[in-house]
């Protein structure tokens, strides 16, 4: 039997693993945000040398990005489900309802979309600086 400090601690490691989520959701868009700025900072295209570093950067922190959000998205679903078992061995009301994701459009899916549009943008961004060498 579970106890009530084993659900709070549960609960707990949820939430911190959240907002280590959400964190990193918001530090993949200011790196992109500045690798932009990079790319644009004069106004127009930079060099194919320029780019392809830029992009090349851009993509591989993008797909670290979207590797870890994707493995912190599993330890949280894991931990719900954790909750979920707890609540229904000692006969408990659902404390796990606030917990439930939108099923279109969630925060979830819109994170995990935008994050793997990032890659293919920076990917699609490298294949272009390397086919326009000058």
């Amino acid at each position: 039997m579970w106890s009530m400090e084993q659900l709070q601690n549960v609960t707990s490691l949820r939430t911190d693993e959240h907002s280590t989520w959400v964190t990193f959701f918001s530090t993949c868009l200011a790196t992109t945000a500045l690798l932009l700025i990079a790319l644009f900072n004069q106004g127009n295209l930079p060099t194919s040398e320029i780019g392809i570093i830029i992009c090349a950067f851009g993509s591989f922190t993008s797909v670290i990005f979207f590797l870890v959000q994707n493995r912190a998205l599993a330890a949280m679903k894991a931990w719900e489900k954790a909750i979920e078992k707890i609540e229904l061995e000692n006969n408990l009301n659902s404390t796990n309802q606030f917990l439930q994701p939108a099923q279109i459009l969630g925060g979830r899916s819109i994170m995990t979309v935008v994050t793997f549009f990032q890659v293919i943008g920076w990917l699609v961004g490298l294949f272009y600086f390397v086919c326009h060498q000058s």
